[in-house]
């Protein structure tokens, strides 16, 4: 019973949700001039896939080799990891790599993993480095997000 009305309160949160807004936190220029990047559902719920969908101009290839690496920190202390190989990510999406130029969107599918805490606001932080030898930053955008799905005691 706990467990259903977990999920309900998380699909109930999200279709009421409206989207969290992302801001640049690359310090140099990036492969993807991006003009918008979302993330849906929100609020996130663990255990379910969160898409990235990112809407710009790819300036240089994503080739093999490319991170996507998102973080969540709370009171500066890092509480989240999750690293994924990018390409494995946009060939689940129908974008195999190489991407060529001009591409202009991206969307990717993660997993939430279940350490994702509950109900505090933390900074949630989405950075994708390209494979290139350069291993330029495509793009890196964070927020401050909250994770509202009730957690599950062990009965």
């Amino acid at each position: 019973m706990k467990y259903s009305t977990a999920i309900a309160t998380c699909v109930l949160a999200t279709l009421a949700a409206a989207q969290v807004p992302f801001t640049s936190c690359s310090t140099s220029p990036t492969d993807f001039a991006l003009s918008t990047f979302a993330i849906s559902p929100y609020p996130l719920c663990s255990g379910q896939i969160s898409y990235y969908a990112a809407a710009g101009n790819l300036l240089a290839p994503i080739v093999n080799g490319s991170k996507l690496e998102i973080t969540g920190r709370y009171l500066g202390r890092i509480i989240y990891v999750d690293n994924h190989d990018l390409c494995t990510l946009l060939n689940n999406q129908g974008t195999p790599c190489p991407v060529s130029t001009p591409q202009t969107a991206l969307n990717l599918g993660v997993i939430v993993k279940p350490t994702l805490p509950v109900n505090i606001p933390w900074q949630w932080t989405v950075n994708a480095t390209n494979g290139n030898p350069s291993q330029n930053n495509i793009f890196c955008q964070k927020t401050t997000v909250t994770e509202r799905e009730e957690r599950l005691s062990a009965a």
